[in-house]
């Protein structure tokens, strides 16, 4: 038997999917759908225990693109100042070292 490529489902299909699974309809006849085996996409409907997960959505308290960027600005700023005041002090202690 030739093995199938593998197959990506996309968010639309896996909503008909779980449509269907919740209108009681099996997984052969889900199968049957998309030319494929039933477990081409058992995993899908196992992961969860059989029910449609939540929808995923940012939390409330999450930052936002904006803050999230300026946040990275900062930390990026803070952290090459910091390299290059380090820098600066091991030259000038290697260099009392050498002269000492």
């Amino acid at each position: 038997m030739k093995q199938r490529t593998r197959i990506y489902y996309t968010v639309e299909q896996k909503a008909v999917m779980w449509n269907r699974w919740q209108k009681g309809e099996s997984l052969h006849e889900i199968g049957r759908l998309f030319d494929r085996c039933h477990t081409s996409f058992q995993r899908i409907v196992s992961e969860t225990g059989g029910v449609r997960p939540a929808k995923r959505t940012r939390s409330d308290i999450a930052l936002s693109l904006s803050e999230r960027e300026g946040a990275l600005n900062w930390s990026t700023q803070h952290f090459n100042f910091t390299i290059k005041r380090r820098s600066v002090e091991n030259v000038l202690s290697d260099t009392n070292k050498i002269y000492s």
